[in-house]
């Protein structure tokens, strides 16, 4: 076994010692002066986006040095010199260490949304383990390994993985750590045979592992995204502007290389505009990215959508009390993404548009299946024309007639509404979340303004904010030149009428404008 003169040095610096580094603290007030920035609404769109809630501090650790430990470990990857230990870093290892589900298991995958620094969660797992003097094997390069014990660190290329003998006895108390970059696809034979266990950081393209850790009998366990102070927090050691973080993110979402990146090269952002349309695209020619996404098992190398489409955990609390890791949930982390993925959509077929919407939709989580059923029905009878659709008021005293529309959906941003013509025929369900109580809006030519609310359960959501809010987006011309109209759509005759009498109660001194101001006619609709 040997050894250099380099290596060496590193194994005495880390071998039961902390890695040098420094604690730091970073305010809300560093980068947020004016809560105002915070009422955009980052969480704008139906897709899962996340809210922008910022604690009033964050207190971190940061690791120095990590290009030289890139340079000793031959890590291909570009890596800063500092490592600021996220709080989702500590949940992993402690997840691989002591978690229920995945503490017993061989082989581990950690994976996640890319750039959001799984490689550097290998090298702060690795440091952590050579401080507790744990033994411990590296890959990072296609042509070296590194293993780590008492005795010392040992190198060892790839012409040397032959030595089975030698390598796999010092293997079998080793944790192997492996990294997945453009030269390791999987952890070598090595580690998969011999170590006590293997984690492998790696993007959500199981192609690259799930062979591996089938034959292992492993799992994966996927990451969670960075915060807003983390990612103002690794700014702030790399000396760039924290006042780009919150703008950033609130645009491209919670993603630590692209806010890093667009804050240094500012003019990038024409590029990732760009990739984000083409994201969208091949989401719309391939809804199944969606799907293989859910499942950590996207088609292609950068997952189809990397730029658009975001990864998260869900994490599910079992019967036992146990915390279930390893379940994903795809989404579009922005109003800014929505509205590019919206502007892709619109130019579907509308059945098509609407079946890809509601398979990101995060509307569909705060509904039982049946009723996320039923609305899905009633986007589908609204925008497909045929026969005209009875609505009537309570008791059925008065009726008239909604006619579905047959023009092309009109995108479901609050921008997409303002495209309506004063008389035409559309339709539009919103993508975004801030139209409360209403789930889409439908037009005729006889300039009739629908405001519908699919329901089949006995509670109601109150749609006044929402009427209100289309109101606010419409002209003064588009206001007044339509008669507005709020409509219970069920499936239930009783059902529906009892809400058609709370609504008409509800909304009888609702009213829009103030000169004259205009009335709400609530029907009830059965598809």
């Amino acid at each position: 076994m040997k050894q250099n003169t380099q290596l060496s040095e590193f194994y005495t610096k880390a071998w039961g010692k902390k890695w040098p580094y420094h604690k730091g603290t970073i305010f809300k007030t560093d980068i947020c002066k004016d809560n105002a920035v915070l009422d955009d609404g980052t969480a704008g769109n139906r897709y899962g986006a996340m809210a922008l809630e910022i604690p009033d501090q964050l207190d971190y650790i940061c690791y120095e040095g990590i290009s030289a430990i890139a340079e000793t470990l031959f890590v291909p990857v570009a890596l800063r010199d500092s490592l600021v230990v996220r709080r989702e870093y500590e949940f992993l290892r402690e997840s691989i260490e002591w978690g229920e589900e995945i503490s017993d298991r061989r082989g581990i995958v950690v994976t996640g949304q890319p750039g959001i620094g799984k490689t550097t969660f290998l090298i702060y797992l690795f440091l952590h383990r050579l401080e507790h003097k744990l033994p411990t094997a590296v890959q990072f390069s296609s042509t070296k390994i590194f293993i780590f014990n008492e005795q010392g660190a040992f190198p060892y290329a790839r012409d040397e993985f032959d030595e089975r003998g030698t390598i796999g006895a010092m293997l079998k108390d080793c944790w192997a750590l492996a990294d997945s970059n453009a030269n390791v696809l999987q952890p070598c034979e090595l580690f998969q045979v011999h170590a006590e266990r293997l984690i492998q950081a790696a993007s959500p393209n199981a192609a690259r592992w799930k062979e591996w850790v089938k034959q292992l009998g492993g799992t994966c366990i996927v990451s969670d995204l960075p915060s807003v102070l983390e990612i103002a927090a690794i700014l702030k050691e790399l000396g760039l502007d924290l006042s780009s973080a919150i703008p950033l993110v609130r645009k491209w979402g919670f993603s630590t290389r692209t806010i890093t990146e667009l804050t240094e090269h500012p003019r990038k952002e024409v590029i990732y505009k760009q990739n984000a349309s083409r994201a969208a695209q091949a989401i719309c020619n391939s809804p199944s990215i969606i799907t293989d996404l859910s499942s950590v098992n996207p088609t292609g190398p950068e997952s189809g959508g990397s730029n658009l489409l975001f990864l998260r955990p869900e994490r599910l609390l079992a019967d036992d009390g146990t915390i279930a890791v390893s379940s994903s949930i795809p989404f579009i982390p922005t109003r800014h993404l929505g509205e590019i993925f919206d502007e892709a959509r619109s130019r579907l077929s509308n059945l098509r548009a609407i079946e890809l919407f509601c398979t990101l939709s995060s509307h569909a989580l705060t509904r039982s299946s049946a009723a996320w059923k039923h609305e899905v029905d009633m986007h589908t009878r609204m925008s497909s024309g045929g026969s005209a659709l009875v609505i009537k008021s309570h008791g059925g005293k008065d009726q008239m007639q909604m006619q579905p529309s047959t023009c092309p959906l009109l995108t479901g941003t609050a921008a997409g509404i303002r495209t309506a013509a004063v008389n035409g025929s559309f339709y539009w369900m919103p993508s975004v979340s801030n139209f409360p109580g209403i789930d889409g809006v439908l037009g005729d030519t006889a300039c009739n303004l629908y405001a519908l609310q699919a329901t089949i359960a006995t509670e109601h959501d109150d749609p006044r904010a929402g009427i209100q809010a289309i109101w606010d987006q419409l002209t003064p011309e588009k206001r007044k030149g339509r008669t507005w109209h709020f409509v219970v759509v069920g499936n239930d005759p009783a059902m529906v009428d009892i809400h058609v009498k709370r609504f008409s109660d509800e909304l009888a001194t609702f009213t829009l404008g103030r000169s004259p101001k205009v009335r709400i006619k609530v029907w009830g609709c059965l598809l």
